[in-house]
């Protein structure tokens, strides 16, 4: 059994493609998906090992959702780093 399958349940492509490109994430966006999942994770209350799955699962989300953001903050400090754009490039509203 490979690595993933024993940590999540399935693999990293499935939870990009069952949670992360879902309808809930496109319309609620991922927070509600890791809401979801945790609440799942009350209804397994009995089945310790399915639930330390989807806790792992809402776990990996919340890493990818934190790494985007923090690709975000380089990329708009490196904005703002350079002398010809104005600091509030991207920011403007209209």
């Amino acid at each position: 059994m490979s690595k993933e399958i024993e940590v999540y349940g399935m693999t990293r492509e499935d939870i990009e493609e069952f949670y992360i490109n879902s309808i809930t994430a496109k319309l609620s966006g991922l927070e509600m998906v890791v809401a979801g999942i945790l609440s799942d994770c009350q209804e397994l209350a009995g089945n310790t090992e399915q639930v330390r799955k989807q806790l792992n699962i809402a776990k990996f989300i919340l890493f990818r959702m934190m790494d985007e953001n923090d690709v975000r903050a380089q990329y708009r400090k490196k904005l703002a780093s350079l002398k010809d754009i104005p600091a509030n490039y991207g920011k403007e509203t209209v």
